[in-house]
């Protein structure tokens, strides 16, 4: 058969312009696979990490979270310099450390660093963790503890 049905046996007949947009759809997908791929390689912060970081240069800035309260509530780093990020949960409450804009202008040295949501660091009480990065892009970001900024936990950082 020809014309404007493909050729084939029953009921699999394709219109010939079906298998263009199956193809379509392909090369679509294995395009939309590839960004993903080279996002995720470039850190959860999507940001590219620099090359040759001097990891034993790292300066620690430590942030202390507690009932309603961040300490110090502004946070100044520079751009280009490796940095660990300590954060401690000195309350009694689970606290988290929010701050998307930021953690889109960093590289992060380990790209799993802020678990699956990439928005966030939940800290339960009593806990620390750390987080080690390179800042990239500089500006000013908010960040703040999702569950109690209605009680003025929030702040400021800054990258030079």
């Amino acid at each position: 058969m020809t014309g404007r049905w493909a050729t084939g046996s029953g009921a699999n007949r394709t219109p010939a312009g079906a298998r263009w947009l199956v193809a379509a759809g392909w090369l679509l997908s294995v395009s939309a696979i590839s960004v993903c791929a080279r996002t995720a390689a470039a850190g959860a912060g999507g940001a590219a990490m620099p090359a040759n970081v001097d990891w034993s240069e790292t300066r620690v800035v430590t942030l202390t979270m507690a009932e309603y309260r961040f300490d110090p509530d502004h946070l100044a780093f520079r751009h280009g310099v490796p940095y660990r990020l300590h954060l401690v949960n000195t309350g009694t409450e689970i606290h988290d450390f929010t701050a998307s804009e930021f953690f889109r202008a960093i590289a992060f040295r380990d790209a799993d660093a802020l678990g699956s949501y990439g928005a966030s660091v939940v800290m339960k009480p009593r806990t620390q963790k750390d987080i080690d990065f390179v800042a990239i892009k500089p500006g000013s970001y908010p960040m703040r503890c999702a569950d109690h900024d209605w009680a003025g936990m929030a702040g400021m950082i800054t990258v030079e």
